[in-house]
């Protein structure tokens, strides 16, 4: 039969460890509020940085659609921009094509430029 042992803990030493635990949660608490405002700051820094994209395309888009027509040499990506923006504004004054007519037309090849635009657009979720 095993007799019951008992501890004797020393105060100074409980004292000690309870001090060292108190300092590590307050260390914790410290570090996570400091990754929050860093996830905060870097979100501000996201958000600004869109929205500095979405003026620019804004104008990008007002300034393809003041454009005079098609110029026999206007380059492949302001004619690309200039479709989509007026498909954009105007879905609804563009003539819808026949069952038939998209079955016999094959769809149009992509430039470079809309194929990246196509893949931001999804990156950034606005399919």
């Amino acid at each position: 039969m095993t007799v019951p042992t008992q501890i004797q803990l020393e105060p100074m030493v409980v004292l000690n460890q309870e001090r060292q635990l108190a300092e590590i949660d307050r260390e914790t608490r410290r570090n996570h509020i400091l990754l929050m405002a860093q996830r905060e700051y870097d979100l501000t820094l996201q958000n600004a940085h869109q929205a500095e994209m979405i003026d620019r395309l804004r104008k990008a888009v007002e300034i393809a659609l003041l454009l005079p027509q098609e110029a026999a040499n206007e380059a492949p990506e302001v004619a690309a921009l200039r479709q989509q923006a007026r498909g954009a504004l105007a879905p609804a004054a563009q003539p819808a094509a026949s069952a038939e007519e998209m079955a016999a037309t094959p769809p149009p090849e992509k430039t470079e430029a809309e194929q990246l635009e196509a893949l931001r657009r999804h990156a950034m979720g606005e399919d």
